[in-house]
């Protein structure tokens, strides 16, 4: 998804660290002139935002020298190419939660046309709503002074898609069925195309994509102290509260009040690898890889906001890359509400990307004897690598709109890339 959204730059050779400013100046004033002819001089302020090189992904693997001989090389090249396609899915997940942290424009249960719910209630979505969504996006942008052409499309070249801004949207599949559901069966020539071939082409002027990649969301709320073994589940990863000395990866102390326990949980998903004395066990990133890469992602990629309040103590989870996931929590004290998927509604050109043209592919022995050693490894390791850097600029800010959509129902989407 990340190239549909980016202004992007490429750079044949890359530092790490390396920086690019992008400068912008407060708006003008206007005023009446004295009837003398009189009038104010206004200083103008110059503000610079920093976009820093300092993201370095890589997907590496083994190949055993036994393994290597019967191994043909297109196995070798899908080894590889799969390698750079979860490079590329690990930058879709940080620059889709880039700009949906960074958005201006928000839109969720609170706005009168999906019912005049609390701030922050996820639009629960049906065939009738669907197409609300898109028109309340335009009025935001709309709002926002933003300027775009709204027939063009994207192409997938760089210069081309790099000129005038187009609107764009990345969706998630249960927005997308419930479109199908609500245009499928119309008459007319577009209800004809959806019916036959499930095409929905342009929707209001959106270049919409479906993605599995958009930001999850949910809150759990503690209303008092957690007791021996109350558990909270994020993806298949358990943290499990205990009143004595935690033992097991994974285990939090439950201190004798909820802000407290729930402050060593935030501490615990933030850092999900790093030992808290006395208060969190960590995970070992290779077990919970080795059973599944899913979890070991969704690890790596939830982050928890900070606690609030007392009775109840609130926190609220993101997880990026994935879309839908399943969360769960034992405990008479425990509410988990506001799940959500997060759909992107804004132009192309709304987050800076300075990413290296060409991914790097390094080559090495395994571990051969050395001085010392009893023993090594006959095998070849590659990694495949890159440099990049990103930042939603103030002035991408107000291009995006962030729709907080309900996941009741909701099927968490394949995490395996071919």
């Amino acid at each position: 998804m990340f190239p549909v959204f980016a202004d992007q730059k490429f750079a044949d050779v890359l530092t790490q660290g390396a920086t690019i400013a992008w400068t912008y100046d407060a708006d003008s004033d206007v005023q009446s002139l004295g009837t003398d002819g009189s009038y104010n001089v206004a200083n103008r302020t110059i503000v610079d935002e920093i976009l820093t090189v300092d993201q370095r992904p890589y997907s590496s693997f083994r190949i055993p020298a036994s393994q290597k001989i019967q191994d043909h090389r297109p196995t070798q090249q899908k080894w590889a190419t799969k390698a750079m396609n979860r490079i590329f899915w690990w930058l879709d997940a940080k620059m889709l939660g880039a700009m949906q942290s960074g958005a201006a424009s928000t839109l969720d249960a609170s706005d009168s046309q999906f019912g005049g719910s609390a701030a922050g209630t996820p639009i629960t979505v049906t065939p009738s709503n669907a197409s609300q969504i898109f028109t309340a996006c335009r009025r935001k942008l709309r709002n926002q002074n933003v300027v775009y052409d709204e027939n063009k499309k994207y192409t997938g070249y760089v210069k081309l898609d790099t000129q005038a801004k187009y609107p764009a949207c990345a969706i998630p599949a249960e927005l997308e069925e419930q479109l199908l559901l609500a245009v499928g069966f119309k008459p007319g020539d577009l209800g004809d195309q959806v019916l036959r071939s499930g095409y929905l082409n342009m929707l209001f002027g959106f270049n919409t994509f479906v993605s599995t990649s958009l930001p999850f969301t949910a809150t759990f709320s503690q209303t008092a102290t957690p007791t021996n073994g109350d558990t909270v589940v994020i993806g298949g990863n358990t943290f499990k509260f205990v009143t004595g000395t935690p033992t097991d990866p994974g285990d939090v102390k439950a201190e004798t009040d909820a802000a407290t326990s729930m402050g060593y949980l935030r501490a615990a998903i933030n850092a999900p690898y790093t030992a808290q004395s006395g208060k969190f066990v960590p995970f070992v990133r290779a077990t919970v890889a080795a059973s599944s890469l899913a979890k070991a992602f969704i690890l790596d990629l939830t982050t928890s906001s900070t606690v609030t309040g007392t009775a109840p103590a609130v926190l609220s989870i993101t997880t990026l890359g994935h879309g839908t996931i399943a969360v769960s929590a034992t405990g008479s004290g425990m509410a988990i509400t506001n799940q959500a998927v997060h759909a992107l509604f804004g132009t192309s050109q709304s987050i800076a990307l300075v990413l290296q043209r060409y991914p790097e592919l390094a080559v090495s022995a395994g571990e051969i004897i050395g001085n010392g050693s009893t023993g090594g490894i006959l095998a070849q390791d590659f990694a495949t690598w890159t440099l990049a850097g990103w930042k939603v600029f103030k002035t991408h800010t107000f291009q995006l709109v962030d729709v907080s959509i309900a996941t009741t129902n909701f099927t968490a989407p394949q995490a395996v890339l071919y």
